[in-house]
């Protein structure tokens, strides 16, 4: 009796159709890469320089971040936009609670993923003219000014 693997009972056409499917959907941007797979409501391209950073209002890690967003932006020679799970009603007042001066951008995990590819929150891209200069998990105020090549010395942004 030979051994049967559990992926040889299903269809290996299938199979290559999903894992080429989930390649497509986590294709890592990388730096030079024009950021739009799928335009935002705020058309990046046209911006200097930009920041698009993308959270979950079930990541605990986002939650954590979104009060020290304000400070951050304020600082941000360029834009930030916030593209978030939540659903517009929740993104409104999360801004007007947080006193939010940037773009709010709702966004479903599902609709993330398929567009960007982005499985993983909080995650940023800095964006020059609309070009990826850099992008990266940013899980502190620390880790956003790295992202843009700013380093702090203090906590504080």
């Amino acid at each position: 009796m030979s051994k049967v693997s559990f992926r040889d009972l299903f269809d290996a056409d299938l199979l290559a159709k999903d894992e080429a499917d989930k390649q497509k959907r986590e294709q890592r941007t990388v730096r030079g890469d024009l950021f739009i797979r799928e335009k935002l409501s705020i058309d990046v391209a046209s911006i200097e320089l930009a920041v698009v950073c993308f959270m979950s209002l079930s990541c605990a890690s986002c939650i954590d971040l979104l009060p020290q967003l304000p400070a951050f932006a304020d600082h941000f020679e360029g834009t930030f936009i916030l593209v978030s799970s939540g659903t517009e009603e929740e993104n409104n007042e999360l801004a007007s609670h947080f006193g939010f001066s940037f773009a709010v951008i709702t966004m479903s995990k599902e609709e993330r993923l398929r567009k960007y590819g982005s499985s993983t929150t909080p995650y940023a891209y800095f964006l020059e003219d609309g070009y990826v200069m850099n992008a990266a998990v940013v899980d502190s105020i620390p880790e956003l000014h790295a992202l843009i090549g700013r380093v702090e010395e203090t906590n504080e942004v």
